[in-house]
């Protein structure tokens, strides 16, 4: 009797998962207004879909009205994508984390060098790189930390 109560209890843990993930109503209010549209189906949802609506919202309760204005840009943008674009992006994150820490760490360097670039050289750069060959690409890419434009190295 006493195992049938045990496997009651985590069956039906399993299959509900959590009280506090389920319970909408549970929610921090501030939660409750952002994830409102999510209400009527919420207890539908996995566990590991609601978890990631709540981390979204609270990123968001956590921006200023620049990183909310930049959030909006940026998921417009993706609506505007087609499959097989939003489909390439995801191969490419997946393959960035691949890779070793410290070189996703370079890489991340290496961007954020060039968004600090003015639009103009930011443009040069972007028609540079258009012009090299695939095999040009992937050498460059295999460089340890991109070449600073400052310093002329690369191809070209």
């Amino acid at each position: 009797m006493k195992t049938r109560s045990l496997l009651a209890a985590l069956l039906g843990w399993m299959l509900l998962g959590p009280a506090s993930a389920l319970e909408f109503e549970r929610l921090p209010e501030d939660l409750r207004q952002l994830l409102a549209p999510f209400e009527e189906q919420w207890r539908q949802l996995p566990e590991q879909r609601q978890l990631k609506l709540q981390q979204g919202a609270r990123r968001w309760l956590e921006m200023d009205a620049e990183q909310r204005r930049q959030a909006r840009d940026n998921f417009r943008r993706w609506q505007s994508l087609d499959a097989q674009q939003k489909a390439a992006i995801r191969a490419r994150f997946q393959r960035f984390r691949q890779l070793p820490a410290e070189r996703q760490q370079q890489l991340k360097r290496s961007f954020q060098r060039f968004r600090a670039l003015p639009p103009a050289e930011r443009k040069r750069l972007k028609s540079r790189w258009k012009r090299l060959t695939p095999a040009q690409r992937k050498q460059l890419l295999r460089h340890p930390r991109f070449p600073r434009p400052s310093k002329g190295g690369g191809k070209g």
